[in-house]
């Protein structure tokens, strides 16, 4: 609880202490930024027909040409609006070819645990949650508002549904569906690994690739992105993610 607020607030924060004015905080050390782009929210563009996914690309394509090594990235929960799997692998090449070809300050909201097992071993990339804790007696669901160092070891959708006032019936429903869904994925997940691999040491690359189609078109476009040394312009990285989010609307 509190992780979109507190991405606003870095956001005022620094923007904020960089034109001279007080910051609500004890004491704030940050290096000046050039720009500030964010992805917070959501909301469909009825006006020119574009859904909530297509005006989330959007931004986030604007966002990727015009970065730089000095700029501040905000996104809050990048792929939420289209299937599990497709927003997961959108999430992952956006978030490495910031970490990779950007290098800036970057805070990324997630709820997709395969993308934070998949940077875990990653030096420039810190894992952060916001702390809460869940009484034994009541199941009661506590937010603690704080970012803890660490990533978030499971979710807690049932408990926030149970805060919102959702049916216990529903709810006892939901929770039997959902360890359901995760005996099968996990079974799933033994039969398609090799014996000498570990369902936990498989990456979110490979988990999306499996259960994807448009991977293999997102692929063809990879390839012919330049590979090494040489890091991608700004145009280079424009006409590669339109061509991805051209690639997605035609097979959706």
């Amino acid at each position: 609880g509190g992780k979109s607020t507190t991405l606003r607030l870095a956001c005022f924060s620094v923007i904020l202490a960089q034109i001279g004015c007080y910051v609500p905080a004890e004491i704030m050390r940050f290096s000046p930024v050039d720009q500030v782009l964010t992805r917070l929210g959501a909301g469909d563009d009825i006006l020119r027909g574009l859904s909530t996914f297509m005006v989330e690309m959007r931004d986030v394509s604007a966002m990727l040409s015009s970065s730089s090594r000095h700029s501040l990235v905000i996104i809050d929960e990048l792929g939420r609006g289209t299937s599990t799997f497709d927003g997961l692998a959108i999430a992952y090449a956006v978030l490495k070819d910031l970490v990779d070809r950007v290098g800036c300050r970057t805070l990324l909201s997630t709820h997709y645990h395969l993308l934070v097992d998949e940077f875990r071993e990653d030096s420039r990339v810190a894992p952060m949650h916001m702390a809460c804790r869940v009484e034994e007696e009541t199941d009661r669901l506590i937010m603690l508002y704080k970012l803890t160092p660490s990533a978030c070891s499971r979710s807690f959708g049932l408990e926030c549904a149970r805060a919102a006032g959702i049916p216990q019936e529903l709810l006892g429903r939901a929770a039997e569906a959902s360890r359901g869904l995760e005996v099968s994925t996990r079974s799933k997940r033994k039969r398609e690994d090799p014996p000498s691999s570990s369902p936990s040491k498989r990456s979110c690359k490979e988990s999306a690739r499996a259960r994807s189609p448009q991977l293999s078109s997102f692929r063809r476009i990879w390839q012919e992105i330049p590979q090494g040394d040489r890091a991608l312009s700004g145009k280079e990285a424009l006409m590669a993610f339109n061509t991805l989010t051209r690639l997605w609307v035609e097979q959706s």
